[in-house]
């Protein structure tokens, strides 16, 4: 768990980072729905990824492979959640901005995945 919490921390910096700079470019073009969009994705993103960690660590300590489905499902509806709204409020959201922002958190991760594990190979060579 503390291995998670650590890379949560550089994940949050990362996606800080990118909220910020997606922030001031919504500002520069005065568009709100680029806020409302890029902020609705960034909640149900790191719930998502929340969702990952926690059903992984459960899956781990309590070795019961059938929780892998319920967790599935669970991080499927918190995809379909902002991409249901934006379709639903068209004028308010904005779609690109919210699947962008949605896949933020997992993209970061794995990115920090792939970073990692280039150092471990190159450690060993």
């Amino acid at each position: 768990m503390k291995n998670l919490n650590l890379i949560e921390k550089k994940i949050m910096r990362a996606i800080l980072y990118f909220y910020i700079t997606l922030c001031l470019i919504a500002l520069l073009k005065k568009d709100v729905t680029i806020l409302y969009s890029l902020n609705l994705g960034i909640i149900f993103s790191y719930l998502s990824l929340k969702n990952l960690f926690n059903s992984g660590s459960q899956i781990i300590s309590k070795k019961e492979s059938s929780l892998y489905f319920k967790n599935q499902f669970i991080r499927l509806g918190l995809v379909a959640i902002p991409v249901a709204i934006s379709l639903a409020w068209k004028n308010y959201f904005n779609l690109p901005i919210i699947l962008l922002s949605l896949f933020a958190f997992q993209g970061c991760f794995i990115i920090f995945e792939i970073v990692k594990s280039v150092k471990k190979i190159r450690k060993f060579n």
